[in-house]
């Protein structure tokens, strides 16, 4: 199984990145840094990088929805809220995550991929089965296309972590993922092309990194985005506004993590629905 990355207008210099790191906040970090402060004007990157076992959710996803959040709490599967938009994601150790960034006007979203379903996910037929999801970033100029390779990743973990138990008893505006059957062990090459055009690609200076460290020494300002990142803030603070309706009689309204309506008495009004929710699940365990 061959998956083909294009650019569009091909730059006159490429960087490869490949970070050595396996924290998923810090290659996040490292993503969001390359994309700030590089220039695309005659460059594009591809940094390509592995984490150990993580959900990763779109900027506009609501965690509860998304993820088992007891599972990945007992599993230690980390819960991530990226800076691109989307569906959530499993990552683990058989997983390669590569991301394109490039200038907008390189940037050819629909290109970047050999097969394409509506949701822009790598399908395998005939039956339909998912080895890719992907997304993607515009802003001032920039922009940047990853995507997620399932290799071989861990499946039990990949399909239990992403069954939530609240999904159903929640209404919210947030971005709901659009499920597919996944699979691993089936891609037995990936192959980076820059341009299917040789001749553009003699053209083409690449400067390989193996190895980085996504680091302040390295990457000034990256511990800034690395502690941002792992903030309950930023995971589940940033989720839109929305109503759990437990039974007919109970439910709670939360936004900004904070409950602002509730006809529950163990989800009083004013309090972190986060650490209630956990708090409920030890005294039921």
């Amino acid at each position: 199984m061959i998956a083909n990355l294009s650019i569009d207008n091909s730059p006159k210099f490429l960087s490869i990145f490949s970070s050595a790191s396996n924290c998923i906040y810090k290659n996040l970090a490292l993503e969001e840094w390359l994309f700030r402060n590089k220039n695309y004007f005659n460059e594009d990157i591809l940094l390509i990088w592995r984490n150990s076992p993580s959900v990763v959710i779109g900027r506009y996803q609501n965690p509860w929805i998304e993820t088992n959040m007891n599972f990945c709490n007992q599993n230690k599967i980390k819960i991530v809220r990226r800076y691109s938009g989307g569906g959530a994601v499993y990552h683990d150790m058989g997983n390669f995550n590569i991301s394109l960034l490039t200038s907008h006007n390189r940037h050819n979203r629909k290109e970047n991929l050999k097969r394409l379903s509506k949701q822009d996910d790598l399908i395998v037929e005939p039956n339909n089965s998912k080895i890719s999801g992907t997304a993607a970033r515009i802003s001032n100029g920039k922009a940047y296309h990853h995507f997620t390779l399932l290799v071989n990743p861990n499946m039990m973990n990949l399909h239990l972590s992403l069954q939530s138990s609240l999904k159903d008893n929640i209404e919210t505006t947030a971005t709901k993922s659009i499920k597919a059957k996944s699979v691993g062990s089936l891609v037995e090459l990936v192959k980076i092309k820059e341009n299917k055009d040789e001749e553009i690609m003699k053209k083409t200076e690449k400067k390989i990194n193996s190895d980085i460290l996504p680091c302040e020494e390295y990457f000034p300002g990256i511990e800034k985005t690395i502690s941002l990142l792992k903030s309950d803030d930023w995971i589940f603070n940033k989720t839109p506004k929305f109503r759990i309706q437990f039974n007919k009689d109970e439910y709670i309204n939360v936004q900004n993590g904070i409950i602002l309506e509730s006809t529950s008495n163990k989800f009083p009004i004013g309090e972190h629905f986060k650490k209630l929710f956990f708090m409920n699940k030890t005294k039921t365990n």
